[in-house]
């Protein structure tokens, strides 16, 4: 009975265990199974359950066997008594269980490259020295070493076993022939001196000779694992670091990879001579000498495998690196441009002007007049000041765009004026008004990237809330989904949601999308109580079997969770399509192991092969393939069949914003900066290495520049394009020796992303944006203008430096703007333009073109409304006289001083218009 009860107990005690560390994890699992459900993704939750099911289960049962059939055979040697039993017969089965569970788990977690490799497709491209083609290298090689990784762990922990069962049975055995009481049957009152009856000599322990060939036979499949290990170990030599080049030189090929076979043959070779020392018995060869011999040689292979390849480089390679490297080299700068998609780059010979044409301004009057006039950086931080509207409101980032207005392309910045629960007040930081009340954005703000106002202000086509507009319907302005993290939200309640402030009242809704988790019954409740933490979902009453919750809302850990063998841009841009907001985020797929390619960052080889639109309302994600050449993709579509969509699919609206990814051609702008050389002398020699300039920015501080995305007609081409581009400098030179643009186009079944490089003439100086920056410091008049800005309390601050081709000459275009002490709001108040020699500084860009060509016939806009109005300037000096008279009379001299610098800033600018 008491036994019965003591077993009870038992179980009780493991159940709990069981639900405690597991219990979190299954409601993980349901809750996240729902999410993806609702989603309509649930395959791609599914499918890596499966496989990480699968690889448990196989590796689980294939430990415990191997486990079990070594176990058995150790205890059937020297086997006890039956009333002998140790510790170990009692422990055994757990230890077996706990081993086969951990080996379990840690293949579960590699279903990756399980899946991978079962699935791999073909790249059709052969490596040059194993001739093997490269999905081997990205696909079947990773999963054939962790096949022999996780192999070597089973044996290792295996042998270990073994081993301690021999040695506790050696120890036990000695106890038992020198009457010494078994430790295992102590009890309390056991007072006898062990001491005493254990012998006076040195005690030699005798291991069987069925023990000894049991640990002779895990040696020997350990070198077999071992010859395999080092056979796979060859193909390593196509990622070496150590020569010239990333991937396998002289002495990999030469030195690496021989020895690399010869210790793959020694390995089966001292396999074989452990099984020889089990089945042959001969007293005239010590076999103990010839394993020990063939270890030997083996440690001396391993050793120079480590050693000799580095000397061979130092005594052989170094002192004649060109000529036995120069094959080796072709191979890097072959691979590396394909791995990083530059085999392709359209090399354009441009032959710059330096004389200034007015004709060339004439001809693209309408190309120059949607130039981009305002930096992105400070007009974030104009949008927070003019368009928050409320404290709870924010605008993460602008992003910069284009539609199609009044019928032609204008290139906009834009922004969304998202919901941000960190800026609610204290007081109003509730439960409720956190998860049921405040849930979500409202509305964008979009500005054209040429305009402003007299106040150097952007001119708005969407502002305000609800939206205005005259060219826009946005009939679905709010935003649950989108950049700022916020917690779960509870739509469909009780409590009607905030909508947006009119006046003195507020407008509430009731959402009516389809997004998130319906809590349609109490089990639900309490699953979602235990994934958030939270026991108010379940004690609120105002939760209805209507309401949805509705959790991992920013775009990039919503596209992570469901793709997470995907690679995310750093930056999703939000447009708006068929009246709807909606976020494009582009995504890579990356691998570390295309051989030959050169590493940047953790990776050597990046495509962008899919285009991935989530709907800010309800949080669908729509995935639509851009690029079906890319294997890497189109293996991961053969695992998840169905998930992704052709890009015909999608709307003609919506692909006319997809754009070239800011960071492919950051990596890309990156690697051609070396691997444009592709002469293998001129790359080994470093003849023409190439590097991105610097600008100024904000207030005097030296910075890279950055890519930058402009609507302009590159040259030889017929119409406008919105591209991303960026110049080059010679390294360690200041002076442009080309620049290079990444522009998207629409093909049939995909959206091609195509580079094209403009080379100027190396015999000519070309003006570097950091050179234009030092003639503008250098400009009396500008420098002069500046200071005095900054002298009166002001700050300055100098955007982006944009270098615009027309034609054959450049123009560059920096705006500066101010923002006062007491304000936050920076405004545009000059355009410096350089063209040629000259470089001019004015308040507007029309009056910056006919300042730089000495006349007055190059005004590219000529509608009355955008001019700026002399009257504005003198009411505003009105304004600030007049506050300086109140000033005077409340005795404010700090108020009299303020006013006194804006009335003569005001008046500096009525006298130069």
């Amino acid at each position: 009975m008491k036994k019965n009860m003591n077993r009870s107990v038992n179980i009780i005690i493991l159940v709990v265990f069981l639900v405690i560390s597991f219990g979190r994890k299954i409601v993980t699992l349901i809750v996240d199974y729902m999410w993806f459900d609702s989603l309509g993704y649930k395959q791609l939750f599914l499918t890596p359950i499966s496989a990480k099911v699968s690889l448990f289960i196989q590796f689980f049962i294939l430990t415990f066997i191997i486990f079990f059939i070594n176990d058995k055979i150790a205890f059937h040697f020297k086997k006890e008594k039956e009333n002998e039993k140790t510790l170990l017969n009692k422990f055994h089965l757990f230890v077996g269980l706990a081993i086969s569970f951990f080996i379990g788990i840690y293949a579960s977690l590699n279903w990756n490259i399980y899946l991978k490799y079962l699935n791999g497709t073909s790249f059709n491209l052969l490596d040059p020295i194993f001739s093997k083609d490269i999905a081997y290298y990205v696909f079947k090689l990773p999963y054939l070493s962790f096949i022999v990784y996780i192999l070597g762990m089973i044996l290792v922990a295996n042998t270990i076993w073994v081993s301690i069962i021999y040695l506790w049975k050696e120890i036990n055995e000695l106890f038992v022939t020198y009457n010494v009481p078994n430790t295992n049957n102590f009890d309390n009152d056991v007072t006898k001196d062990v001491s005493s009856v254990m012998p006076t000599k040195k005690v030699k322990f005798n291991i069987s000779t069925s023990s000894k060939n049991h640990l002779f036979i895990l040696a020997s499949l350990f070198f077999i694992l071992s010859a395999f290990s080092h056979f796979l170990m060859r193909y390593n030599i196509l990622f070496s670091k150590t020569g010239v080049v990333f991937g396998a030189g002289f002495s990999d090929v030469n030195v690496s990879l021989p020895i690399a076979n010869i210790l793959a043959v020694v390995s089966i070779v001292i396999a074989i001579s452990f099984l020889i020392r089990i089945f042959i018995k001969s007293k005239k060869v010590k076999r103990r000498h010839v394993i020990i011999s063939l270890i030997g040689i083996y440690l001396v292979f391993l050793l120079s495998s480590m050693l000799i390849p580095n000397l061979v480089q130092s005594f052989k390679v170094d002192p004649n690196e060109y000529s036995l490297e120069e094959q080796y080299i072709k191979h890097n700068i072959n691979f590396t441009n394909i791995a990083y998609d530059l085999t392709g780059v359209n090399e354009i010979f441009y032959e710059v002007s330096d004389v200034a044409d007015n004709n060339i301004l004439k001809r693209n009057q309408e190309g120059i007049k949607e130039l981009r006039i305002l930096d992105w950086r400070p007009l974030t931080q104009t949008y927070k000041q003019l368009q928050e509207i409320r404290l709870y409101y924010d605008f993460y980032d602008v992003d910069i765009d284009r539609y199609e207005i009044d019928g032609k392309t204008t290139q906009v910045m834009v922004s969304a004026r998202e919901l941000n629960h960190v800026q609610l007040r204290d007081k109003a930081k509730t439960w409720i008004n956190e998860h049921l009340i405040f849930t979500h954005g409202y509305g964008l703000v979009m500005s054209p990237v040429n305009k402003i106002t007299s106040e150097g202000l952007p001119e708005f086509l969407i502002k305000d809330i609800p939206p205005v507009s005259d060219d826009f319907d946005i009939v679905r302005p709010e935003i649950y989904y989108g950049e700022i993290d916020n917690s779960f939200i509870i739509v469909n309640t009780n409590i009607d949601e905030f909508d947006y402030s009119k006046g003195d009242n507020n407008e509430y809704t009731k959402y009516s999308g389809k997004g998130g988790i319906q809590i349609d019954s109490f089990t639900k409740k309490v699953l979602l109580a235990i994934y958030f933490s939270d026991i108010n979902i379940i004690l609120n009453s105002d939760i209805t079997k209507e309401s949805r919750i509705l959790f991992t809302r920013t775009i990039q850990d919503r596209i992570s969770k469901v793709v997470p063998f995907l690679s995310m841009d750093e930056d999703p841009y939000v447009v708006t399509v068929d009246g709807r907001i909606k976020w494009i985020q582009d995504a890579y797929t990356l691998t570390d192991r295309f051989p030959y390619s050169d590493t940047t960052s953790n990776f050597n080889y990046i495509r962008n092969p899919v285009k991935i639109v989530m709907d800010a309302y309800d949080g669908t994600l729509e995935f639509y393939l851009t690029d079906p050449s890319d294997p890497i993709f189109h293996t991961y579509t053969k695992i998840f069949p169905g998930f992704v969509k052709s890009v015909n699919e999608a709307s003609d609206e919506l692909i006319e914003h997809f754009r070239y990814p800011e960071n492919l051609f950051k990596i890309q702008v990156d690697m051609f900066s070396t691997y444009h050389m592709k002469d293998p002398k001129v790359y080994y020699n470093r003849e023409d290495l190439w590097d991105t300039p610097n600008e100024v920015f904000g207030q005097g501080k030296l910075q890279p520049m950055t890519p930058y995305y402009v609507l302009l007609k590159l040259p030889e081409m017929n119409t406008e394009e919105y591209v991303l581009m960026i110049p080059y400098t010679p390294v360690k030179k200041d002076n442009m020796i080309a620049w290079i643009s990444g522009r998207t186009t629409l093909e049939s079944d995909s959206v091609k992303n195509e580079l094209i490089l403009y080379k100027f003439p190396k015999d000519k100086l070309v003006f570097g944006p950091s050179q234009i920056e030092a003639r503008i410091d250098q400009n009396s008049e500008i420098s002069e203008q500046l200071t005095l800005w900054s002298q009166r309390g002001s700050n300055v601050i100098r955007g982006n430096l944009l270098v615009i081709p027309i034609e054959n000459t450049l123009l560059y275009i920096e705006p500066l703007y101010i923002t006062a002490d007491n304000s936050e709001i920076p405004e545009l108040k000059r355009i410096i333009l350089s063209y040629g020699t000259q470089t001019v500084m004015e308040k507007d860009f029309d009056t910056a073109l006919n300042k730089l060509f000495g006349t007055n016939d190059l005004i590219i806009d000529e509608d009355p409304d955008e001019t700026v109005s002399s009257d504005l300037d003198t009411s505003k000096a009105l304004e600030y006289y007049n506050k300086i008279q109140e000033s005077m009379e409340n005795k404010d001299w700090v108020g009299i001083g303020e006013n006194m610098d804006l009335l003569e800033e005001v008046l500096i600018e009525i006298s130069e218009s």
